[in-house]
C-alpha cells in the first residue's frame, strides 16, 4: 500500500480546550514528547522510504518552539510540509517563517458561522477572531490555507453559511470533519448527528461541491464515496480523480492504507482517533517502513475478508471502507460495520443471509433463540419446528448468524451468587487522560465482566464479580489506585428482572411505545427480592461439567453428546445433571446473545429513577413488566448519586429509547432521573467461574 499522508501530532499542548478534541489537550508540557534530534531522524526514516504528505498537527504545532526548523527540515527532504494551527498564536512574523520553511498549506478550523457559537465550541474567548486574523494574514501573504469544520448538531444548520465564509475569507478548500466521538469529544456523543442526518449532509456536501468555486471534501466520512458514486451513476458519470496532492479524491477511511497518524510520543496508529498502537518509532530505529508494512493492525484493514457486518459484504467497501474509529467506540471492534452508515449493501442477501434487516423467519429463530434452550438430544430440530424449519435449516442459519456477528454465542448463563460469588456496578467520575488509563486497568481484572464509558460525569461504568471471601469495595479502591477519583459503589438490593428477549415480530418493532411482557401481577412481584442467596456447594464433577459450558454450545445436531464425550459420560446423564443444576438455580438459563446495534437495536440506555424506599417495591414491579426492559434491579444511593432504581431499556433508535423511559417514568410516577447511553465499550465478556476445572 502507498503511504500518501502521515498525520504528526508533533505536540500535545494547546492553549484552548476544544470540546471535540481527541486528545483531550490541555496547555502544559506533555512527558516522552519526540526532542528535536528525534524528529529529525523520523523525518529521514519517512523520506527514506516514500514522500507523504506531512501534516503537522497537535495540539497546537506552533507551540513547539522547533516546529520551523522541523518544517524546514522535512521541505529539504522533499516532503510537502503542511500544518493544522488553530491560528491563536500567528502573527505576521510567525506567518512569513511558516512560508519560509516550506510549509505549502496551512488548515484553519471554524465550527461556527458566528464568534459566540465558534468560541462555546473552542471553549476560549477569542478564537473566532483569532481564526480569521490567522486566515487574512495567510491571504496577504500568499499562504495557501483551508477551513475544517467539526460537524455537531451545534452547527449542522450552519454549515451553508460556513461555507460562504471560506469563500469569501479566501480558503482554497472546505473540509467538514464528521464528529468522531474519542478524547473529549466522548462527552459530545449525544451532540453528533444521527446516521439519517449524516446521510443528509454527505449529500449536501456532493450537491455543494458542483457548482463551488473551492474544492469540498469531507473527512472521517468514508461513505461519502457511496453516494458520491451513486449520485454520478445516477447523472450517468463516472468519477474521476486527481492522483496527487490534497485535493486527491481517493477513498474512505485511509486509516493503514495510505495514512497513518503518529502521535507526540511516537505511536503510530491507524488514525488520531483510534488508540489503538501498529507499532512505536522509537523501538523501531526510527525505521518507519518496518511498521507500515509489517504492522498486523495495518495488514488486517488491508484485508477485505476481515471486515465484519454489512461493510463486509458491501459492494462499496473498497471505495468506503467504512469509519474504524467509529466501529470501535460503538462495538469495541474495529473491524465491525460502521455504525453511522444507513445503506444497506446489495448483497446482504447473498448466499440467504441477511445482515442490517432481520426477515420474519430470521425473527423467528432468533426469539426462540433467546428463550430456554431445549434440554433434550437433538435441541435445533425442536427449535426449528416451532420456526417451521428443519433441523438442518435451523443448524445452517444459526451458524450464518454467529459467522455475520449477529449473535455472539450460545451458552449457558449463571447465577454468580448461587455459586459463591457477590458482584457490584461500580461507576467513576474521571476526566482528561485518567479515562483510558483506568478503563485499560479495569480490563485487566479478570472478575470485570463489562466495562463501558457513558455520557455523564459518572462516566465510567464497570460489572465486578468476586468470590464471597474477598471484599467488594477494597477490591474496586485496588483496581482504581487513585484517591482523587470519585467512586460509586453500586451492590443491587433486589432484582426485579434478569432477561434480555430482543423482539422482532410485532411489538418489537414498534419503538418508542411502552411495550408490555404481559407478566400479572403476582408473576412481576415474584422476580422482586433478593433471589439466588443461598451457596449451592458443588461436587468436584458438577464444577467439571460447568466449565464445559463456559464454552459456548456446539452448533451440530447433538450438541449434548459432544460435550458429554469430553466428560466421558453418556448424553442422558450429562443432560439430567443440566436439568439439576437449572432446578438449584446454578445454571439460569441456557440462551443465545445477541449483538444488539447488529439485529437492529442500536440504542441501549441505562435509566436510573429516583425512587423513594415505601416505593421502590411497586415501581420496580411496573417497570419490570415492561418487555423493553432487559434488567431492573434496586441499588444503593449516595448523597450525591440518590438514583435506587436501574433499568436497561433497549430499541431501535434513541428517539425510541427516550420515548419509552419516558412511558417508564409516567408509569412509575418518576420524573427524576438519568438516562445515560454508553459512548464506548471497553469491555464484555462472561466471568469464568469455573475456568480452573478445564
Amino acid at each position: 500500500m502507498e503511504l500518501r499522508l502521515i498525520a504528526w501530532e508533533v505536540t500535545r499542548r494547546c492553549p484552548m480546550s476544544c470540546r471535540h478534541c481527541r486528545g483531550s489537550a490541555v496547555d502544559r508540557d506533555y512527558t516522552g514528547e519526540m526532542s528535536t534530534e528525534e524528529c529529525f531522524r523520523f523525518l529521514d526514516g519517512v523520506a527514506a522510504y516514500a514522500k507523504p504528505i506531512m501534516i503537522l498537527t497537535g495540539g497546537e504545532p506552533m507551540e513547539r518552539a522547533d516546529i520551523f526548523q522541523i518544517a524546514e527540515y522535512g521541505t529539504h527532504l522533499g516532503l510537502r510540509m503542511v500544518m493544522a494551527p488553530c491560528g491563536l498564536l500567528m502573527d505576521r512574523q510567525s506567518t512569513r517563517r511558516i512560508i519560509a520553511s516550506g510549509i505549502q498549506r496551512i488548515s484553519l478550523s471554524i465550527d461556527g458561522a458566528d464568534r459566540e457559537t465558534h468560541d462555546a465550541f473552542r471553549q476560549t474567548v477569542g478564537a473566532f477572531d483569532a481564526v480569521l486574523g490567522a486566515a487574512r494574514l495567510a491571504r496577504d501573504e500568499g499562504l495557501e490555507f483551508q477551513v475544517n469544520t467539526t460537524v455537531t448538531r451545534l452547527n449542522v444548520d450552519q454549515l451553508e453559511q460556513i461555507l460562504e465564509l471560506a469563500i469569501s475569507i479566501g480558503a482554497v478548500g472546505y473540509h467538514p470533519f464528521l464528529l468522531v466521538p474519542t478524547g473529549r469529544g466522548q462527552e459530545l456523543a449525544d451532540l453528533a448527528i444521527d446516521p439519517q442526518e449524516y446521510e443528509r449532509v454527505l449529500t449536501w456536501i456532493y450537491e455543494r461541491s458542483l457548482a463551488c468555486p473551492i474544492q469540498i471534501k469531507p473527512t472521517c466520512a468514508p461513505h461519502y464515496y457511496r453516494i458520491l458514486r451513486q449520485r454520478e451513476k445516477e447523472a450517468g458519470r463516472t468519477v474521476s480523480y486527481e492522483t496527487h496532492g490534497l485535493n486527491a479524491m481517493t477513498k474512505g477511511c485511509l486509516g493503514g492504507q495510505s495514512f497513518a497518524f503518529v502521535s507526540h510520543t511516537g505511536r503510530v496508529q491507524i488514525c488520531g482517533f483510534l488508540d489503538l498502537e501498529a507499532g512505536d518509532i522509537r523501538r523501531a530505529g526510527f525505521d518507519f517502513r518496518e511498521i507500515w508494512e509489517h504492522s498486523q493492525l495495518f495488514a488486517s484493514l488491508r484485508d477485505p475478508s476481515q471486515y465484519e457486518g454489512k461493510c463486509g459484504i458491501c459492494e462499496y467497501l473498497r471505495f468506503c471502507g467504512g469509519c474504524r474509529a467509529r466501529a470501535f467506540a460503538v462495538d469495541g471492534n474495529y473491524l465491525a460495520e460502521e455504525p453511522y452508515c444507513v445503506y444497506l449493501p446489495k448483497r446482504h442477501q447473498a448466499a440467504g443471509r441477511i445482515v442490517s434487516t432481520i426477515s420474519d423467519l430470521r425473527g423467528r429463530l432468533l426469539e426462540e433463540l433467546q428463550q430456554d434452550f431445549p434440554l433434550r438430544c437433538r435441541p435445533f430440530q425442536e427449535i426449528g419446528r416451532r420456526c417451521g424449519l428443519s433441523e438442518a435449516e435451523t443448524i445452517e442459519d444459526i451458524r450464518a448468524m454467529l459467522s455475520e456477528g449477529l449473535i455472539r454465542e450460545i451458552s449457558a448463563l449463571f447465577d454468580g451468587r448461587r455459586i459463591g460469588y457477590r458482584s457490584t456496578l461500580v461507576a467513576l467520575r474521571a476526566e482528561g487522560n485518567q479515562v483510558e488509563r483506568l478503563a485499560e486497568r479495569i480490563n485487566r481484572h479478570p472478575g470485570v465482566s463489562h466495562n463501558y464509558l457513558r455520557n455523564h460525569l459518572y462516566n465510567i461504568w464497570f460489572t465486578l464479580s468476586l468470590p464471597r471471601d474477598q471484599d467488594l469495595a477494597a477490591t474496586v479502591e485496588e483496581i482504581v489506585d487513585d484517591a482523587a477519583v470519585d467512586i460509586l459503589i453500586l451492590p443491587s438490593v433486589r432484582t426485579f428482572k434478569l432477561k434480555v428477549h430482543l423482539r422482532f415480530r410485532g411489538n418489537g418493532d414498534s419503538g418508542g411505545t411502552e411495550e408490555y411482557a404481559g407478566r400479572t401481577g403476582a408473576e412481576a412481584r415474584s422476580a422482586a427480592g433478593s433471589g439466588g442467596e443461598q451457596h449451592v456447594n458443588l461436587s468436584s464433577v458438577e464444577r467439571f461439567s460447568l466449565a464445559q459450558l463456559e464454552h459456548p454450545l456446539p452448533i451440530t445436531a447433538r450438541p449434548w453428546r459432544e460435550i458429554a464425550s469430553r466428560l466421558d459420560v453418556p448424553e442422558r446423564d450429562f443432560l439430567a445433571l443440566v436439568k439439576h443444576l437449572k432446578r438449584q438455580g446454578v445454571i439460569r438459563r441456557i440462551a443465545a446473545v445477541l449483538r444488539h446495534r447488529r439485529v437492529g437495536y442500536g440504542a441501549n440506555g441505562m435509566a436510573c429513577f429516583n425512587v423513594q424506599e415505601s416505593e421502590i417495591l411497586a415501581a420496580g414491579n411496573e417497570a419490570a413488566s415492561i418487555e423493553s426492559v432487559s434488567h431492573c434491579y434496586q441499588r444503593k444511593e449516595y448523597p450525591q448519586w440518590p438514583y435506587s432504581l436501574y433499568t436497561m431499556v433497549h430499541a431501535r433508535t434513541r428517539e425510541q429509547c427516550n420515548a419509552l423511559v419516558q412511558g417508564i417514568s409516567r408509569r412509575i410516577g418518576c420524573t427524576d432521573y438519568q438516562l445515560l447511553y454508553s459512548i464506548k465499550e471497553y469491555k464484555k465478556q462472561r466471568i469464568k467461574y469455573f475456568g480452573e476445572q478445564q
